[in-house]
């Protein structure tokens, strides 16, 4: 019986091969086979002969031959179930039955908008864009101006200005003399009210001599980076109003001593002022250090220290200091 069920799946297989293949031939031909195994009484095959893996399988379940496989009993329905895991089909037995063993969720279909509602959207969206844009512009445009305010040395009040992170002082000039390999630079020593005097290097060689500049006040900037001139550290500089081929040194009250601040008429001195000042907001400050009256102002304010202003003498107005 055996050997009648292998030659009909062969002679069955081989006559669908060699006719034109369709798409239901494995539902016929198993449907043939199923008919022709209870006919003659015989039992469904244990093994697949044309399944390789169908034995691997039993093997590792511990089942060893017993898996085999039956046909759906629907006339409709091409599945086959392997048993035993499976005793009822999961494609048609479940249908139309309350014992179905999952449920999926209904689909949503949400209607299609209209075109009009379409174009009504889009002109919110464009209005709110617009306004978006027109907002942008305006925290630009305040951008702009607290920016140019703080460049000419305004801000809030939580700011300190580019004035205020500048450390401005008065120092004394303790010792003085020409660089030796340079026609520009004068070697100080400036005492400027710490433990020791400060080395700077001061391009002031063609309008002082050394021995006119020895123990005089003068108004530095302390705060600085330091820097290498001419192979000399400096770490401070000597400030001076600039007008052509005339320079002239920032000349504090006669009765200022070194250390004492700088600051504008009417304010007091800043004391959170950055170890390190950065060279742009020095740059930006100097647009607004210039000459007027006499006197070293900035933004129209004059300097002064807590015992009067600070000077500049045959220098004209709106002359850059520096």
């Amino acid at each position: 019986k055996k050997d009648l069920k292998l030659l009909v799946r062969t002679i069955t297989r081989t006559t669908i091969t060699m006719n034109n293949p369709f798409e239901n031939s494995k539902l016929l031909l198993d449907k043939l086979i199923g008919n022709l195994e209870s006919d003659l009484n015989v039992p469904p095959s244990q093994i697949n002969p044309d399944d390789f893996w169908q034995s691997k399988l039993g093997d590792k379940f511990g089942l060893g031959n017993r898996i085999y496989t039956l046909p759906c009993k629907s006339d409709v329905c091409s599945y086959r179930m392997t048993s035993p895991f499976e005793k009822r089909c999961p494609l048609c037995d479940f249908k139309n039955s309350d014992k179905v063993p999952f449920s999926l969720p209904k689909p949503v279909f949400e209607k299609k908008k209209s075109s009009g509602n379409k174009s009504d959207n889009n002109k919110k969206n464009n209005n709110n864009n617009n306004n978006n844009t027109n907002n942008n512009k305006k925290n630009n445009n305040n951008n702009n101006k607290n920016k140019k305010n703080k460049k000419k040395g305004g801000g809030n009040n939580n700011q300190p200005t580019s004035w205020q992170k500048a450390k401005l002082c008065v120092g004394k000039i303790v010792e003085c003399q020409c660089h030796p390999e340079s026609d520009k630079l004068l070697i100080i020593s400036l005492d400027v009210g710490e433990e020791n005097p400060r080395p700077v290097c001061a391009g002031l060689q063609k309008f002082y001599k050394p021995e006119d500049l020895k123990e005089t006040l003068v108004c530095a900037n302390i705060n600085l980076k330091a820097a290498k001139l001419g192979g000399y550290t400096s770490s401070a500089m000597v400030m001076a109003a600039e007008s052509g081929d005339s320079v002239c040194i920032l000349t504090p009250p006669s009765n200022s001593k070194p250390g004492d601040r700088l600051f504008l008429e009417g304010e007091t001195p800043y004391e959170k002022t950055p170890k390190t000042l950065r060279s742009t907001f020095w740059n930006q400050i100097k647009e607004e250090f210039k000459v007027k009256e006499n006197k070293a102002t900035y933004q129209g304010k004059v300097v002064v220290t807590e015992n009067g202003p600070v000077t500049v003498e045959n220098i004209p107005d709106d002359a850059q200091i520096k």
